[in-house]
């Protein structure tokens, strides 16, 4: 860690998709997470849990990044797992 240490912070909009009677309910309403800057990619740096009170087919929801992320960074599985996608600058 250089000295004095720095700090960057980055909003990244999720959206989690749903065409049924149910809304979705994610099980925190924000995630923050904070990791080095040297954290390799392909790192799964936290998972985004929606549950739907429809049944069946219906009950499946697809979550994706929709704001926040104009450098390609990370990655987000239609089922919630994130991942670092791109290296991060490290200047």
């Amino acid at each position: 860690l250089g000295l004095p240490s720095l700090l960057t912070y980055k909003n990244v909009t999720i959206t989690v998709l749903d065409v049924n009677d149910n809304i979705p309910v994610l099980d925190q309403l924000t995630y923050s997470l904070s990791f080095p800057e040297n954290v390799t990619t392909g790192t799964t740096l936290l998972t985004v849990v929606a549950t739907d009170l429809d049944s069946g087919i219906n009950a499946e929801t697809e979550v994706s990044i929709v704001d926040g992320d104009p450098l390609n960074l990370f990655q987000i599985s239609t089922s919630g797992v994130l991942i670092l996608k791109n290296a991060l600058d490290r200047e």
